[in-house]
């Protein structure tokens, strides 16, 4: 099951919200992503053009190193973003979301997760602060290398 809720609510799809032909603006939505009981909240563009993937890789790898899994990026959230639990757990820091890179998409996870366990208190969905540094962390990328969304 996806159920998706569109950030521009005037386009979901379809022509470009600009009306001119051949702009391609890439289509940005928040997902919640559910397969066999599991649950994935991320925030997803879609429709990216091959240059704007090589400049959105190029632009990750220079910032983020090159990924030890094919595609996906750890960030490191900002320590002044830490939860009561995630503070307390100096153990399990830093704190990282993961960004996901395909040829024609980029998700941006908000699970907070540590890499040094698998499972911990520690280790949840962002709260609203750290959702709203995810989503101008993405919205950034985008801005920084001039790509429509």
């Amino acid at each position: 099951m996806l159920a998706r809720r569109p950030r521009n609510k005037e386009w979901s799809g379809g022509q470009s919200p600009h009306g001119s032909v051949g702009a391609h603006v890439a289509a940005v939505e928040i997902l919640l992503y559910e397969k066999d009981c599991e649950h994935m909240k991320q925030y997803r563009v879609d429709e990216l053009r091959p240059k704007d993937y090589e400049r959105i890789k190029g632009y990750l790898d220079k910032h983020f190193g090159s990924p030890q899994m094919e595609g996906v990026y750890w960030v490191p959230l900002d320590p002044d973003l830490l939860d009561q639990v995630q503070a307390a757990h100096v153990d399990c820091q830093p704190f990282y979301f993961a960004v996901v890179l395909e040829p024609t998409v980029i998700s941006f996870e908000l699970l907070i997760r540590t890499r040094k366990r698998i499972r911990c208190d520690c280790i949840h969905y962002a709260n609203e602060g750290q959702r709203d540094y995810i989503i101008a962390f993405a919205d950034s990328i985008f801005e920084r290398l001039k790509i429509l969304t």
